[in-house]
């Protein structure tokens, strides 16, 4: 998590605390949060739950959409979420960008960099999609 500006701190925590809370009550997942970019080791018991929950996940394709949803945000927690209906896929997308789209509110954008965004994104929509189509 970010520590400044208090406006990425604030849709930081509008984007993940819902998922974060979520992950707790439902999944047993208590996470613990660092500020920056260095590594934070998290409890043996969140592990476990995480694990516990791929485990559960039912039927060749929608393992094979979490592992797709897991690999373009970047965040199994998120994953989990669409895959089990808590998260929309919008709602995910947005969250696992949200520093991205909050520097690009200060510096601008990059068309090049849009571009790919937007083929990640189609193809996360298609992920959950697939996700949804195999329940």
């Amino acid at each position: 998590r970010a520590d400044d500006p208090e406006r990425l701190v604030a849709r930081q925590a509008e984007a993940w605390d819902p998922i974060l809370d979520w992950a707790r009550s439902d999944l047993g997942a208590r996470f613990i949060l660092g500020e920056g970019v260095m590594h934070v080791t998290q409890p043996d018991t969140t592990v476990v739950a995480l694990r516990r929950a791929i485990g559960e996940t039912e039927g060749p394709f929608r393992l094979a959409a979490l592992h797709t949803l897991t690999t373009l945000t970047g965040s199994l927690v998120l994953a989990l979420a669409v895959l089990r209906g808590q998260a929309s896929p919008a709602e995910a997308w947005a969250a696992a960008h949200v520093d991205e789209t909050y520097q690009a509110s200060v510096w601008g954008r990059d068309a090049e960099a849009e571009a790919r965004h937007g083929l990640r994104q189609a193809e996360f929509e298609a992920a959950a999609r697939l996700a949804h189509l195999s329940r």
